[in-house]
């Protein structure tokens, strides 16, 4: 020990805290390695060829914080290219910036939109969340080129648009009967794709208003008082 410098002695107490603390995160760990696995091999099922957007996982995090590390994208996607490849599929890398997906229409129609726009609305009639339209196009960009194959997709689109509805009704039914709220990032229609639906469609869970939200809300609000304890321990 150098002259000058103090040693300072681990409590027992705050040993056992360590330890609950590498215990608690060690089944974090073994949670989310299970859970990525079963949705690795959900994922192939449906197929055998993957495109996904090269992105920055650390950039995520450091606009996000905590809950990118806890679900940890960066670690599923390499778990699924080696599952894939095993399998004899393929997971092929497309550059965002060539495809635009999130700013393109399956018309053809570009238009920029900011991060908090998370709804997709064109003049076409074109109406989806953001994202599942962009995993949509994603299918049609030319995986050498990076560029989206508006042909394709606009002939596409009438057959996909019913499934784009049913897996938006799907996720905003899943989140809150599995106890957790869905991201505000997932987004809702704009009241102005509401406006033309009908009663029964604007109270339907395709319209962006959860089934059972009385549920979700007395679920948030145990989630509210269980986190105020442990802040006051």
């Amino acid at each position: 020990m150098r002259k000058g410098t103090k040693r300072w002695k681990v409590s027992t107490r705050q040993r056992q805290v360590q330890a609950r603390r590498r215990e608690v995160y060690r089944k974090l760990a073994a949670t989310r390695k299970r859970s990525h696995g079963q949705l690795a091999h959900r994922v192939l099922a449906l197929g055998s060829a993957f495109q996904l957007e090269q992105l920055s996982y650390r950039a995520w995090q450091r606009s996000y914080g905590k809950s990118v590390q806890l679900c940890a994208p960066g670690m599923f996607v390499e778990r699924l290219s080696r599952l894939a490849e095993s399998a004899g599929g393929t997971v092929v890398d497309i550059n965002p910036w060539r495809a635009r997906l999130s700013q393109t229409c399956h018309c053809g129609r570009v238009k920029k939109k900011t991060r908090s726009e998370r709804w997709h609305a064109c003049p076409c009639g074109a109406s989806a969340q953001r994202d599942l339209f962009s995993a949509l196009l994603a299918r049609f960009v030319h995986p050498a080129t990076s560029l989206l194959d508006v042909g394709q997709a606009h002939a596409a689109w009438p057959g996909w648009e019913p499934t784009l509805q049913a897996a938006y009704a799907q996720a905003i039914q899943n989140q809150p009967a599995s106890g957790r709220r869905l991201p505000t990032s997932f987004g809702r229609p704009p009241a102005a794709v509401l406006v033309g639906a009908g009663p029964s469609q604007r109270g339907s869970p395709a319209a962006g208003r959860p089934a059972k939200a009385k549920s979700r809300d007395a679920v948030a609000r145990r989630q509210r008082r269980a986190r105020a304890r442990q802040r006051r321990r």
